[in-house]
């Protein structure tokens, strides 16, 4: 039929034809002879056969198709085209099961091919410049669904379905889908409306694709292509050029033994928001497809009105589901992600779960939490037996707030997939949900009634910063051991603060509070910060042992501080927690500079059964820790821990050693290897410093209440100790004081400093110091509020230990003479000949002594000369020295006696000119007599005559 003015079908239209039948308002049709059949110019049919059509020709105006609430039905397995300038749908029917059915809008002047197939055409739109627009409303039906599901191409400009209206192209039977395309500058379908291309028996899917600028799916709406029975899904395409915005659903999933197919997704600008979902899944025994979005930007925002679904893209395998989740990827310049909004490659059967890939040039940003408190999120994770997949995010920056979540965890039987973030500028976790509860971060976990595994976390970045409440967290709840836990940041770490109410901590954590083992935590940067109650974790909470924490950081790093009320201590932890009966792991820092200040702490101690890890510090510069903190309890010092505390019964780490050039601890801190309960052991403290610096109460000690002695190691060559500072092996109970070994040039104690090594109902310990000078402590056999060195027993005297000091200090009198009473002759200085002479010769020998450091001083006799000459003091060169081992008892050299030098009282001169002091006054012997070619006379004058000049 061809009217170009345009054709209606009224409500009570009727199609009755044998075969396809095609509505069009075009001018022509076009044959391949060259025939045109015009509709607005007919000239009479050649009297020779014409072969099918090539096309139709649209003139400058083409007419509307309207189908109004009529039923327009083809034969099935036929063709029912619809195919003028606008077309409006209001409410009729349009059916070709079987079939195929075309709806397109032509602009003026185009032309639209015809492709013959076997049982009617195909139309080609590639010559059409221009579109009109395709409206179905009403609740208008397109459908083509049966055995092959048929298939439909609408073409347009602006094409809408609206008033739950359909287009359906469904596969029912064995035979393949044909599938659903659509082409418009916009599509838009709202108030429930609908393109399905589902499966509804063993046929294959046929694919659903869109290409347009701008899709628009609201207020109900969905696009479809899966499956619920055997048949394979076919895939869903969407390709806009500007803007996908969907406030309703795009499905690609099964509920059936058939797989999903894939979901893709191209455009400028993906908006999904309002409870909308974008679903690669499985509801059944197939796998679900993959998603796929590529985008300049995307947004995920909200959930539904009723706050019961968020909006997110999903691929995964459902509660009821056997199948295997697909994966997401997801390439764009930005990703934000707000409101309780999500992306999920999730497994809640027994099926696994899929991968996660982002890859965003610019941003992530997941922000925040839905009005109920469910996080805003990225998540791979398992709650069934499947495994979850992996999580991997690349971008610039990556910002998870406001209680927003990153995870690829376990709470189910499976193990949780591995969450790895390499962000080039930026890594920012901060705070809480705005209720408090939920604290933004990154989990790798294994979660409470899970018995998988964990999987690892790892980021890679520029700057890490993790505050407010915020956690990055590879730790296991469950029966599953905790995964591996790394950061390597180039410029800096930075953990500060608590929740707002001060009870959960910002930092990093690979924690065990089930029967699985912690993972380890790595920490490589330049800068570490953790301060204001922060921490970082390697800790047991139950059966399982903890993980190692090791920190290396090229230039500092510093804790600081504890929460605001101080019940929370920022710091570096590998412990065992209260009622714990795993061990805790190591603890180690390789630095420049460490600083622990304000009741900051490091400590890898036990507070249960398990047993405490050991300490190691190796900071090329400097280790300083200073000063308290202060709770509702009281003051707490800042310091490097390694103990088993009042709870415990396992024993604390073997050994805390510190390694550095300048060891600083002062203000009450302490440096602690400790045991207060009598069924554990405290270790040794083995410190290797250029020097050690203690002052206002620092303190150094190795104290035990019970097991092996306690022990410190102290070896460097300058150890100073001011005011009440205190270096300490005290015992407890029956055990016996602890061993103090100190290797030194240099000891210095002032302001009541003591070095103790005393017992209570045990033997004291032993003090062994081998120091070149030992200055202000004093051995005594009880403390003073002197500098002391005790080695006592609350026993009695007999149970005293030992105190060894080797001393290797040099006589300070040696090289010394006793000076006369009378420094200087002034008349000798004035009068006495200088060329004096005892027993034959120059009186005193050859010595030559100089007052001052400009030469000989002036006599008054001199003229005044206004010149000033310096002369530069003069250094001994350097002595090299190498350390010598320390003798084993204080040595002390004899005194040697030195020869007496005699100022010079008289002067000759010799033949040849040369000048020699005499130790006596000339008395005019003859030179020749006292010595040969001398002539002392020879000047021309002396000093007596005061006439001549000196030579």
């Amino acid at each position: 039929m061809i009217n170009p003015n345009g054709i209606f079908f009224g409500p009570n239209s009727r199609l009755d034809v044998g075969g396809s039948f095609f509505g069009s308002t075009a001018d022509s049709v076009l044959f391949d002879n060259s025939f045109k059949f015009s509709a607005t110019n007919p000239d009479a049919p050649p009297l020779l056969t014409i072969k099918g059509p090539l096309g139709l020709q649209y003139g400058s105006n083409p007419g509307t198709i309207t189908n109004q609430l009529s039923f327009l039905r083809v034969p099935d397995g036929q063709t029912l085209g619809l195919i003028g300038g606008d077309v409006n749908i209001p409410g009729g029917f349009n059916i070709a099961l079987d079939g195929r059915i075309e709806l397109g809008s032509v602009g003026a002047n185009g032309v639209v091919k015809l492709t013959p197939t076997d049982t009617s055409f195909v139309l080609d739109y590639s010559g059409v410049q221009a579109y009109k627009d395709i409206s179905l409303s009403d609740g208008a039906r397109v459908v083509t669904t049966g055995e092959s599901g048929g298939s439909i191409q609408v073409q347009g400009g602006n094409v809408s379905l609206r008033d739950r209206s359909d287009v359906f192209a469904n596969t029912i039977g064995s035979q393949n889908g044909g599938g659903i395309v659509v082409r418009a500058s916009q599509l838009s379908l709202k108030d429930g409306s609908r393109i399905i291309a589902n499966v509804f028996g063993l046929g294959q899917g046929g694919d659903l694709s869109i290409t347009t600028g701008e899709l628009i799916v609201s207020d109900g709406a969905f696009v479809s292509a899966s499956t619920v029975a055997e048949g394979d899904g076919g895939d869903l395409t969407v390709n806009a050029s500007s803007t996908v915005e969907l406030s309703s659903d795009l499905f690609a999933v099964t509920f059936g033994t058939g797989n999903a197919g894939n979901l893709s997704i191209t455009t400028g600008q993906l908006i999904v928001k309002d409870g909308a979902i974008v679903s690669a899944s499985t509801f059944g025994e197939g796998d679900s497809g993959n998603l796929t979005v590529d985008a300049d930007s995307i947004q995920l925002i909200g959930t539904s009105a009723d706050d019961r679904v968020r909006s997110g893209l999903l691929a995964q395998t459902n509660e009821i589901a056997t199948g295997n989740a697909g994966d997401v990827k997801i390439t764009t310049g930005e990703l934000i992600v707000s409101d309780g909004a999500r992306v999920s490659a999730s497994a809640f059967g027994e099926g696994d779960g899929g991968n996660l890939t982002v890859d965003a040039d610019s941003t992530v940003q997941l922000i925040g939490t839905s009005a109920d408190g469910r996080s805003s999120s990225l998540v791979a994770q398992t709650e069934g037996k499947g495994n979850a997949g992996d999580v991997k995010i690349t971008t610039e920056e990556l910002i998870v707030s406001d209680g927003a979540e990153v995870s690829a965890s376990t709470f189910g039987e499976g193990d949780g997939g591995n969450l790895t973030v390499n962000a080039s500028s930026t890594v920012k976790v901060i705070g809480t949900s705005a209720d408090g509860p939920f604290g933004s971060g990154l989990f790798a976990q294994a979660n409470p009634n899970s018995k998988g595994n964990a999987g690892n976390l790892s980021i890679t970045t520029g700057q890490l910063i993790v505050k407010d409440g915020a956690q990055v967290s590879a730790s296991t709840r469950g029966e599953g051991n905790g995964g591996t836990l790394s950061i390597d940041a180039s410029s800096t770490v930075q953990l500060i603060g608590t929740t707002a109410d001060g009870r959960i901590s910002s930092g990093l954590f690979a924690q065990t509070e089930g029967k699985g083992k912690a993972g380890d935590v790595n920490i490589a940067t330049g800068e570490l910060i953790v301060s204001d109650g922060a921490q970082v974790l390697a800790i047991t909470v139950d059966e399982g042992d903890g993980g190692n924490l090791i920190v290396d950081a090229d230039s500092t790093v510093q804790l600081i501080g504890t929460s605001a009320d101080g019940r929370i201590v920022s710091g570096l932890f590998a412990q065992v927690n209260p009622g714990s009966k795993g061990n805790a792991g190591n603890l180690s820092i390789t630095t420049g500079q460490l600083s622990v200040e304000d009741g900051a702490r490091v400590s890898a101690a036990t507070f249960g059964e398990g047993n405490g890890g050991n300490l190691t510090v190796n900071a090329s510069e400097s280790v300083q820790l200073i000063g308290t903190g202060t709770s509702a309890d009281g003051e707490f010092p800042s310091g490097l821990f390694i103990q088993a505390n009042r709870e415990a019964t396992g024993n604390a780490g073997d050994l805390l050693n510190i390694t550095t050039d300048k060891l600083i601890i002062s203000d009450g801190a302490e440096v602690s290897a400790r045991s207060i309960n009598k069924d554990s052991s405290a270790g040794t403290v083995d410190i290797n410093a250029n020097s050690i610096f203690l002052d206002n109460n620092g303190r150094i000690t190795a104290e035990t209440a019970g097991g092996d002695d306690s022990n410190i190691k102290l070896f460097s060559r300058d150890i100073r100790l001011l005011n009440e500072s205190k270096i300490i092996t005290e015992a407890q109970n029956t055990t016996t004081g602890g061993k103090i070994e100190i290797k030194t040039d240099t000891l210095v104690g002032l302001g009541d400093s003591d070095i103790i090594a005393d017992a209570d109902q045990g033997s004291g310990g032993r003090v062994e110091i081998n120091a070149k000078g030992i200055f202000g402590l004093e051995f005594r056999d009880r403390l003073t509020p002197d500098n002391d060195i005790t080695s006592t027993s609350e026993r009695g005297s007999s149970f005293n230990g030992e105190v060894i000091l080797n001393i290797s200090q040099v006589d300070p009198t040696s090289g010394l003479n006793e000076l006369p009473g009378i420094l200087v002759d002034a008349e000798a200085i004035l009068a006495n000949d200088l060329c004096g002479f005892e027993n034959d010769r120059i009186a005193g020998g050859s010595s030559f002594t100089i007052i001052g450091k400009g030469g000989l001083p002036p006599t008054p006799e001199d003229p005044v000369i206004n010149a000033h000459r310096t002369v530069r003091w003069r250094t001994r060169p350097r002595l090299a020295s190498n350390r010598q081992p320390l003798q084993a008892q204080a040595s002390v050299r004899p005194r040697q006696d030195k020869k007496v030098i005699i100022e010079a009282q008289g002067w000759v001169i010799a033949k040849d000119g040369t000048i020699i002091l005499t130790a006596q006054p000339f008395n005019g012997t003859p030179v020749e007599q006292i010595l040969p070619n001398l002539d002392c006379h020879s000047g021309r004058g002396n000093r007596e005559q005061g006439t001549g000049n000196r030579e």
